[in-house]
């Protein structure tokens, strides 16, 4: 009887330590305020756009798609969209009307970042390749994705 109590205290301690590890490794970036979102242009293929949409960073053309920018509990304040003719702003009452344009430009009305390793980070339940991290800075991408993680 003395055995089954200690195995069953030894268990409960390693799945706290467990819980732990994994809360405290894969962290919340609640402070970051900011998500930009853009496409990387390969070098063959021209975009035809709005300039101010097309920015070059370490030699690669990014087309910014959206910006996001988000409050301190997480909640979106508005969304920036990139158009031919320029920059449309969307705020948050706006979106949650539209489903649609939530749907189709993949805006998250709840922000959700997570670190997950020094190398991989969690955007709203997709992880990506982080390539820079400073304090107030992540730069993240995939194969075409790129994205700008920014304190405001």
């Amino acid at each position: 009887m003395n055995l089954q109590f200690q195995i069953k205290s030894l268990l409960q301690k390693s799945s706290l330590i467990i819980f732990l590890i994994f809360t405290i490794s894969c962290k919340s970036q609640s402070d970051y305020s900011k998500i930009t979102t853009g496409e990387i242009i390969p070098p063959d293929q021209d975009l035809v756009y709005n300039d101010a949409s097309i920015v070059n960073i370490k030699g690669k053309k990014i087309f910014i798609q959206k910006i996001e920018l988000y409050d301190e509990t997480n909640d979106l304040l508005k969304a920036i969209i990139s158009k031919p003719e320029g920059a449309i702003e969307y705020y948050r009452d706006d979106l949650l009307i539209d489903k649609l344009l939530i749907d189709y430009y993949q805006i998250s009305i709840k922000k959700n970042i997570k670190t997950i390793s020094e190398k991989l980070i969690s955007i709203n339940e997709n992880i990506y390749d982080v390539n820079y991290k400073s304090i107030d800075t992540i730069i993240a991408n995939d194969k075409n994705k790129f994205f700008l993680i920014t304190k405001e």
